[in-house]
């Protein structure tokens, strides 16, 4: 009863931290001691210093190897220049010294995102009292670029502010530049509103006072004109719902989507302050993560809504830019079928299809097509004949000019050929664009078509995302863009969607954790080899890591909500009512610290708990519509009274005769019809073609085939432990190891989810902490090391019916008939000896005894796939021809290993 609001939240901190270390030592039981921790940080000490000799090594030797080719990159320039100019104490050197005498003044914009070296370098060549430094801290959103907003913060909070007596004695001043042209009076109020609150309880880190607030200074185009308010909608569970109604996170996108398309009409029969109506191109919808997407671009493209923005990601699927790398790829060398038979298929030669076959087969399988090319010319009738020949003609002219002409030449040697304008191929961004690239290539150390074409290949595999410059044809389109790229920009409208989207967390999940004040930390090896312990030192980086991302994402939502001049709506949809939203922003501003900011999930919470218990109906409007008002018409019902009129039909005689007499009818080789022509693995025993084994029928019941939910995405609300096995084994079929490792397994689950490899519904069902276990596992351990590594082998071999029956009569009968069977090796591994090795994932569900008896669980897993395992084990030996060492099966839950002994 004693005890203060600051109390019961330090208590909260200390639980949370103390549930999760728990959680990370697999649930065993520990006691904290002083030599315990003394321990972890000697060895977290050992492993540091370890990993500064490994990459202290790393760098001397790759500055040497760069440094004998006469190449540096970006980091490379900053280094030499940091060394040039800094001393190791600090302080200018004798050459930053002559050169901070060349200027009388240094002005230096976008300050916020600058880091330490930058900060330095920019000092060594100053005064001390002649740099001007603008930024804007709370628009510093590129911490993933190693910007420092610190840097700047402390140079504003200790600064003495202008105007001020001690600014009138000091060297240095800070001034607040904090009126707003751009947005209406609604907007600042209600980014004030929400950012005070946020920016104000983190002011340490931020360095934020009363006056950074927005002061309202944009001219009104007239004295009767009124703000427009800002609109928050939240798409909300209904408080009735309705018998049918289920709601995950894609369906609710898919209903904020639609109720974008909604605002978004609206805004067109509505009037701006010039009095004109909103055009699309007036219209900008940002958004802060790819999962949001797809749902607007489905959306509009339903509805005929055009937009802008969309397609950048697909720049290497462009048609123009696709012909455009065939063709230099043929010019870089001709005997690349593919590239070449695209270059011949185009409209720069237009070869049909049927004179691509008949060019082909000129010549043997093994000759390359180039070779039938040339053929085909040589014989000098017919069209395909000319085409050829006049593509070889055009073909050396082009490879003659590689020769003489960088890779920037060439390209616009053929965009401005008459040939290249005769085949009607625009002149589009995207050609100009991949022209600025040869440009800025052929400006570096590699140069050369072939290297272009490495280059590039490069970028494909890495993923690379191509901003292309707007086109003309983009003004009037709705602009939908990622916060980040919105920034710098403004539009007289902006909607802000998505905002209850939860934060991404998983750097936290890495092992090994850095961050620049804290230092490194790890988790360390607990002296089995099957887990990793956490420690105080790391939590205590992934507390720094936590503050500076949630700082972060602070910084990136008030930059979204000054985009707009005149109106911004901010849209969401929840799996929440109303009520319960409102109710648990009412809690956090209640106890407002920043333990509940930092522990929020989403803008939303942020937002609500800002506005929870102001009154801001002068500026804002607050509304609750139900999702299932914009989610599609529900999937209609069979009539039942319609089902019984068919039911009750009469049969047609005749035909029920046919039918009988075509049932009743003895099969011959009745005793060869159990053999099945093929049978999965999984439906297998020594005795599965016995007349007295009954798990194996060749005619089915007819009956629907039922879908798991896990791909329906219809299933219960709670998914049963088979629908959570087959998600989680879902993932570890599709997902990247390398990949999972080093960012989490939430961060590649939403890959696989928005690249279509796992359906949405399973987010929610899979086994995320056996799943993060398994990369910490004996497994994953034997995965990293192996020499081979295959995934989800397919197989189809015949074995001998003779292994699948008991009965002898039988055995003799079917001698000569082999049994198909197919199946999938979940994963095969060959060490380094070239020993083969087998490995099968289970997610069946133990007891306690099961999880705490190794001999237990052994025996249960022996009983159950033993058979199966044999039968892996017989196909792989097949499969590579030769023995298999290991057969074993990974238990997801217990995180072990289990031994066939087959």
């Amino acid at each position: 009863a004693e005890m203060t609001t600051e109390d019961i939240i330090a208590l909260k901190e200390k639980r949370a931290s103390l549930t999760k270390s728990i959680r990370a030592l697999g649930e065993k039981s520990f006691c904290l001691t002083a030599e315990s921790i003394s321990a972890a940080m000697r060895q977290t000490a050992d492993h540091t210093a370890l990993l500064y000799d490994l990459l202290s090594e790393f760098d001397e030797r790759l500055s040497k190897e760069k440094l004998s080719r006469g190449i540096c990159d970006f980091n490379d320039i900053r280094k030499y220049a940091l060394k040039l100019l800094v001393a190791p104490d600090g302080s200018p050197t004798a050459v930053a010294r002559e050169l901070s005498e060349r200027f009388s003044d240094i002005y230096i914009d976008e300050y916020q995102d600058v880091d330490r070296v930058q900060d330095m370098i920019f000092r060594s060549i100053s005064n001390g009292a002649n740099r001007f430094m603008v930024g804007d801290i709370k628009q510093s959103i590129y911490g993933f670029r190693g910007a420092e907003p610190r840097v700047f913060a402390g140079y504003k909070t200790t600064f003495p502010t202008h105007g001020t007596e001690a600014a009138q004695t000091s060297s240095n001043e800070a001034i607040h530049m904090s009126n707003n042209f751009r947005c209406d009076e609604s907007i600042i109020r209600f980014t004030n509103k929400v950012c005070s609150l946020l920016f104000g309880i983190c002011a340490e880190n931020i360095g934020y006072c009363p006056e950074d607030d927005l002061v309202f200074s944009k001219e009104l185009p007239s004295k009767e004109y009124i703000s427009p308010k800002v609109r928050l909608s939240v798409l909300t569970a209904p408080e009735t719902p309705p018998e049918d109604y289920t709601l995950n996170a894609e369906r609710g996108r898919d209903a904020e989507a639609n109720y974008i398309v909604g605002l978004i009409k609206e805004l067109q029969t509505t009037k701006k302050a010039d009095g004109k109506n909103f055009e699309l191109k007036d219209i900008a919808v940002l958004y802060r993560s790819g999962s949001m997407k797809k749902h607007l671009i489905q959306a509009f493209d339903e509805n005929g809504i055009e937009y802008s923005g969309g397609e950048n990601e697909e720049y290497f699927e462009d048609p123009d830019v696709l012909l455009v790398l065939a063709l230099l790829n043929v010019i870089d060398n001709p005997h690349k079928d593919i590239p070449l038979a695209g270059t011949l298929r185009s409209p720069l030669f237009s070869v049909t299809l049927d004179e691509l076959v008949a060019i082909r087969q000129l010549k043997a399988p093994s000759a390359s097509l180039y070779d039938c090319v040339k053929e085909c010319a040589a014989q000098n009738s017919g069209a395909a004949s000319a085409k050829c020949s006049e593509f070889i003609s055009v073909l050396e002219d082009w490879r003659d000019m590689t020769g003489s002409f960088p890779v920037d030449k060439l390209i616009k040697s053929i965009y401005s050929s008459a040939r290249f304008a005769a085949a009607g191929i625009s002149d589009s961004n995207n050609l100009r664009v991949l022209y600025e690239y040869a440009r800025n290539f052929e400006s570096n150390s590699f140069r050369g078509l072939y290297n272009f074409i490495e280059y590039i290949n490069k970028m494909i595999e890495e993923g690379v995302k191509i901003n292309a410059p707007a086109g003309e044809e983009s003004s009037k389109k709705v602009s939908l863009m990622t916060i980040h790229h919105s920034k710098g920009l403004e539009f007289p409208a902006c909607i802000l969607c998505g905002v209850a989207g939860e934060f991404n967390r998983s750097d936290f999940r890495d092992s090994m954790l850095f961050e620049y004040s804290a230092g490194v930390a790890m988790k360390l090896p607990d002296g089995t080899g099957f887990a990793r312990v956490n420690t105080p030192m790391r939590e205590a980086v992934a507390s720094r890591i936590l503050r500076a991302q949630t700082e972060e994402e602070m910084r990136v939502l008030y930059v979204a909500l000054t985009r707009a001049r005149e109106r911004l709506y901010v849209t969401a949809s929840s799996s929440k009512t109303a009520d319960r939203l409102l109710s648990d922003a009412a809690d956090k501003r209640a106890y407002e610290s920043g333990y509940t900011l930092m522990r929020s999930k989403s803008y939303l919470d942020w937002i609500l708990t800002a506005l929870s218990g102001e009154n801001v109906s002068d500026i804002c409007e607050i509304d609750f519509p139900e999702v299932t008002s914009y989610l599609g018409a529900p999937i209609s019902r069979r009539d039942d009274k319609q089902s019984e009129a068919y039911m009750s039909a009469e049969p047609d005689e005749s035909l029920l005769t046919q039918l009988r007499a075509s049932l009743t009818y003895e099969y011959p080789y009745r005793e060869l019809s159990r053999i099945p022509s093929k049978i999965s693995v999984s439906r297998l025993s020594p005795d599965v073609l016995d007349e007295s084994d009954t798990s194996l029928k060749l005619f089915e019941e007819h009956s629907a085939t039922p879908i798991p939910a896990v791909f329906s995405g219809t299933g219960d609300k709670k998914a049963s432990p088979t629908q959570r096995g087959t998600a989680t084994h879902l993932f570890l079929q599709f997902c990247d190891f390398e990949r999972t490792e080093k960012f989490g397994v939430a961060e590649e689950l939403a890959r696989l989810i928005e690249d279509g490899f796992i359906p949405a519904s399973a987010a929610d069902e899979v086994f995320c902490e056996e799943l993060e276990r398994f990369f910490e596992s004996e497994l994953y351990s034997k995965i990293k090391s192996a020499h081979r590594v295959i995934r989800e082998q397919r197989f189809n071999i015949y074995l001998p019916t003779s292994m699948f029956s008991k009965d002898t009569e039988f055995i003799e009968t079917a001698r000569d008939e082999r049994l198909a069977v197919q199946g999938v090796i979940d994963l095969i591994l060959v060490d380094k000896r070239g020993e083969l090795c087998i490995y099968d994932y289970k997610t069946d569900r133990l007891t306690r005894a099961e999880l705490e008896s190794e001999e237990l669980l052994t025996r249960k897993m022996r009983t159950l796939h033993s058979e199966q395992l044999t039968y892996y084990k017989l196909a792989a030996e097949r499969l590579f021809d030769k023995k298999c060492s290991t057969a074993e099966v990974y238990s997801t839950q217990a995180a072990t290993l289990v031994d066939m002994s087959l």
